[in-house]
């Protein structure tokens, strides 16, 4: 069994089980991707630059939306 699940009590918990390597329900691999598709095209004039280039991707970025993902609907 899962050890997370078995610490948890009651009846108000509902346990989902996502399949693995599945990025579009990983947030995270979202926003890898957006940070990756942001430095494409830019070059980081200098290693102590790298940092503030780092925030401002950072910044641009945007919370994925992996709802429809769970709900079974398209996105758009």
């Amino acid at each position: 069994g899962d050890s997370s699940v078995s610490c948890v009590r009651g009846d108000d918990l509902e346990v989902w089980y996502f399949p693995s390597k599945l990025p579009e329900l990983n947030a995270v691999e979202g926003c890898w991707d957006q940070l990756q598709e942001w430095f494409k095209y830019r070059l980081v004039p200098d290693p102590s630059s790298l940092k503030d280039y780092i925030l401002r991707g950072v910044n641009a970025i945007s919370e994925p939306n992996i709802w429809p993902y769970l709900i079974g609907k398209d996105s758009t």
